[in-house]
């Protein structure tokens, strides 16, 4: 997971250094005093300063499905897993950013498709369930998916924290949804053309 510290209402700057470079952060009497604090998570060009309310900080998930159902769910605002269970779902929270990762493009097809198929971010509400007919009723989240370009992961796999140095990556995307760190969602989300502010 990305590194994160908090700077307090009693922190005036920060200075943070890596690899020759220098960069001052200052924490605002006036974000302060609206109860906000200030982050600053690794991020691609150095250290990224982010203010969040009081609430907990947001995650990052990757979910695994075919590129044919990711497809229909980015049309349709809306996200589901691990063959329309609710459990998982019920991990994720709202302003969770959530990135799809597609094996195949069609379901139990045998093509080797392995690209991220959708990014963007959960909106407010709980999962909730949906009669497709036949008794199949799946569990969904609605999503604001971003505009954003299918990416291969081939190009990415020795720049990511959850693949690099790791020939059994997709064991950990086996239950069909993991979390991952900011900085991997941050490169994949650059890599996709998608923006995520």
């Amino acid at each position: 997971m990305a590194n994160f510290r908090s700077l307090g209402t009693n922190d005036a700057s920060w200075h943070c250094r890596s690899v020759g470079w220098a960069r001052r952060a200052i924490a605002s009497r006036n974000c302060a005093e609206m109860g906000f604090r200030l982050y600053l998570c690794g991020d691609l060009d150095g250290y990224r300063m982010r203010f969040f309310s009081g609430h907990a900080m947001s995650k990052n998930w990757i979910a695994v499905a075919s590129a044919e159902h990711v497809r229909l769910g980015r049309s349709n605002g809306f996200m589901q897993v691990s063959h329309g269970k609710s459990a998982p779902l019920r991990r994720i929270e709202p302003g969770d950013r959530v990135v799809f990762y597609s094996p195949t493009d069609a379901f139990r097809g045998k093509d080797k498709l392995q690209s991220f198929t959708a990014i963007g971010v959960v909106k407010e509400g709980a999962p909730y369930q949906v009669d497709m007919g036949d008794g199949f009723s799946p569990f969904r989240r609605d999503v604001t998916w971003q505009t954003a370009a299918e990416t291969p992961i081939r190009t990415l796999l020795e720049q990511l924290e959850f693949t690099k140095g790791n020939r059994n990556w997709g064991y950990q995307l086996r239950s069909g949804l993991a979390e991952i760190s900011e900085l991997d969602m941050l490169r994949i989300a650059r890599a996709m053309g998608a923006s995520l502010t």
